[in-house]
């Protein structure tokens, strides 16, 4: 398989995807099939599709995707970038759809199972995923207070056990509290879940170097390797020992 990772979300596109144990995901996943329909489990029941959006910590116990050449999209939907989904998928387990629904980019994802794609072609994609989904643009980015960048800015360089709100939130002049507040409002999701999505990044980057699984994790910020494995769980649903073997497992940085 091959992983595609930017700062707000994740690709994976695997010929053959199966996964069997139960996982609630923090993230939203759409799952396309461009080649044959995949069988998923999701809230008790059983469905044969081509595409499904599954809702965020809703409870995923089987994916059997054999020769379905499925593209796996993981969107933290509290990102202000996915409020089309969030809205879409709100009140609900999950969401069916026709494989046509996302004709505009099915050609390119079956690409991409030929060839690698580049970071602003797997961007855009994403983008327009997204936009299928919501059935509108996404909107341009709100400007965020030059110290609230700051702040992000700290926290992006800072292992996560390294992370003081008190004292980031000082060093760029505001109060812990407002801090708290303001980043919450510009950026969408709180401080700490900013931390630990920033280290999980880290510790995605990583893995494509010679270090161990352990290192990765201990510089990124983790307390160990078993901390960094229960918060990938719990992002994404899966284990990382289970998707860094760089014999089955190719990982595409995409910061454009």
């Amino acid at each position: 398989m091959t992983i595609y990772h930017w700062r707000h979300g994740l690709l994976l596109l695997a010929p053959t995807l199966v996964l069997e144990r139960t996982t609630t995901p923090l993230c939203a996943t759409l799952r396309l099939a461009c080649n044959k329909p995949y069988r998923i489990d999701v809230a008790g029941e059983e469905i044969t599709t081509w595409a499904s959006l599954v809702a965020p910590r809703v409870e995923r116990r089987k994916v059997i995707a054999i020769d379905s050449h499925v593209a796996l999209f993981y969107f933290p939907i509290e990102w202000p970038e996915y409020a089309g989904v969030q809205a879409a998928i709100a009140g609900k387990d999950w969401l069916n759809f026709e494989a046509s629904h996302f004709e505009s980019i099915i050609e390119t994802l079956r690409l991409g199972f030929r060839q690698s794609l580049d970071a602003a072609t797997v961007i855009d994609v994403a983008r327009k995923a997204v936009e299928a989904i919501s059935g509108s643009q996404i909107p341009a980015p709100v400007r965020v207070d030059a110290r609230i960048d700051a702040l992000r800015r700290h926290l992006d360089d800072t292992p996560l056990d390294e992370v003081d709100v008190g004292k980031m939130s000082l060093q760029v002049g505001l109060s812990a509290s407002r801090a708290r507040t303001l980043f919450k409002q510009q950026v969408g999701t709180t401080i700490q879940h900013y931390a630990r999505w920033a280290a999980i990044w880290k510790a995605i980057k990583g893995w494509s170097t010679d270090k161990t699984l352990t290192e990765v994790a201990v510089e990124a910020g983790f307390y160990d390797l078993a901390h960094a494995d229960h918060t990938f769980i719990e992002m994404f649903g899966i284990a990382p020992s289970l998707v860094v073997d760089q014999r089955f497992v190719k990982i595409m940085p995409c910061e454009i």
